[in-house]
This record gives structure tokens, sequence and C-alpha cells, in this order.
């Protein structure tokens, strides 16, 4: 699946849950606890995502983890999409 996000064609992931549990916990440890996954492949994950995107998600100079405003456009994108 593609979508215009920015300035360029992206390849959207379809593994949402992972993004939308690191919004519900605000946190990559308890994210990936629930998941049951480890923290470091969620880290990865996060990663690759916002990379592919070329933009952050989070700011992660707080606890708990916020969204950018680019993250809150992706968050609504996503809920669009699981409608």
């Amino acid at each position: 699946m593609y979508a215009f996000i920015g300035r360029g064609l992206v390849m959207i992931y379809r593994n949402y849950d992972y993004f939308l549990t690191i919004v519900k916990t605000g946190s990559l440890t308890k994210a990936a606890e629930i998941l049951y996954i480890t923290q470091p492949s969620l880290s990865k994950y996060l990663s690759r995502l916002e990379e592919n995107l070329n933009i952050q998600l989070f700011d992660r100079s707080r606890s708990p983890l916020t969204l950018t405003y680019a993250g809150k456009l992706y968050l609504e994108y996503i809920n669009t999409i699981i409608r």
C-alpha cells in the first residue's frame, strides 16, 4: 500500500498495531510488553517506519512519548484506514 505523505510516495506499513500501541502507552517498553516482542525490536520498527516516512513521529525528549505534529497526522491517516 502506498500513500502521499510529505513530498514523496512512501510505503505504508500494514502493521498498524505496533504504532497504535506505542501511542496508547506512550512507552516503547510498555508497548513491547503488550505486543509480546522485545523493546529493541519495537524500537527498530519505529526507526524504520520514521525513516521510510522521512518524518519523526514521536517526541522522544519527554516521557511519556508524545506525538509530533506529523505523528498526529499519521495517526489520523491510520484511523481512517482501519475504520
